[in-house]
Parts: C-alpha cells; sequence; structure tokens
C-alpha cells in the first residue's frame, strides 16, 4: 500500500494506516487510511475521514464517513451515517445505504449498491442500484458547466 501522510504543525509527515484483519469494533474518529483485511468484520461507531478499503472483508459504519471509500470484490459494506466525498464499488461487492444515509458524493458502481437513503445523482459504472422502499435520488442544485454538481442544504 501507498503510505499515507498528513500535516502537522505546517509539515508533510507519514501516519501509520490503521489496519484490521480480525473481527473489531472501533469507537471515535478515525483520521488515517483504514484497511479492512480479507475475512474482517469492522463495525464502527465514530468519524471515518480519509480513505476506506475494504478488502475482501465487511464493514458496517454507524458513524460519518468523510473521503474515499473502495468496496473490493468479495466485499460488503453496510453505512449508517451521512457519506460525503466518492464511493467506489467493485464487480462482485455489495454496498448497502441504510434509511439514515444521505451520500451526495461521487459514486462508481460496477458490484451492486442498495439505497434505502438519499443519494447522488452522480453515479457512473456497469454496476446495479437499487432504490429501495423510501430510498431516492436527490437532483443537485446546480451543475456546473463542467459537470460539477452543487447540493446546498
Amino acid at each position: 500500500m501507498t503510505p499515507s501522510y498528513t500535516y502537522r504543525n505546517g509539515e508533510m509527515v507519514q501516519v501509520e494506516d490503521t489496519i484490521v484483519d480480525v473481527d473489531s469494533e472501533l469507537d471515535g474518529t478515525i483520521d488515517t487510511t483504514l484497511l479492512v483485511q480479507a475475512g474482517a468484520r469492522l463495525t464502527t461507531s465514530g468519524t471515518l475521514n480519509g480513505t476506506v478499503s475494504v478488502l475482501n472483508g465487511h464493514l458496517v459504519a454507524h458513524g460519518r464517513v468523510n473521503g474515499t471509500v473502495h468496496v473490493a470484490s468479495g466485499s460488503s459494506a453496510i453505512f449508517h451515517g451521512p457519506l460525503s466525498g466518492t464511493l467506489s464499488v467493485d464487480s462482485g461487492a455489495t454496498a448497502h445505504l441504510m434509511p439514515t444515509v444521505v451520500a451526495l458524493g461521487k459514486m462508481r458502481i460496477d458490484g451492486r449498491l442498495v439505497n434505502q437513503g438519499v443519494r447522488t445523482a452522480n453515479v457512473t459504472g456497469g454496476g446495479s442500484v437499487v432504490d429501495q422502499g423510501t430510498g431516492h435520488v436527490r437532483q443537485p442544485d446546480e451543475t456546473l458547466p463542467d459537470g460539477t454538481t452543487i447540493y446546498l442544504g
């Protein structure tokens, strides 16, 4: 994996990734790259900031997720809290947005996305997106000439 970096006291420093390779529960804020390894099930209740990679594991995120989430083939992820940033679901992977989720970032879905919450219209990929129950698409409030979508409030 590529090392992770952050700014501390005006300097860029390398930080250790958080690697989960056994079934675990994490509470509190994670500000580093989070890797859920093969066979591991991770349940989080705090905020995840940065990059989250689920590599043939399972993630249940109850808190806010900010940044980039990658769900690799053979993996699954269930989100209960707000999701902002980019969600990427590979072929052979599944992501589930529960009714409490608002996810207005960019999505690349080559696997399967089940949406019971509110999701962005900004979805690419050849996978399947299923809006169930109260799940729906929120159209952007504005789209810029370069394709950037803007959601207000």
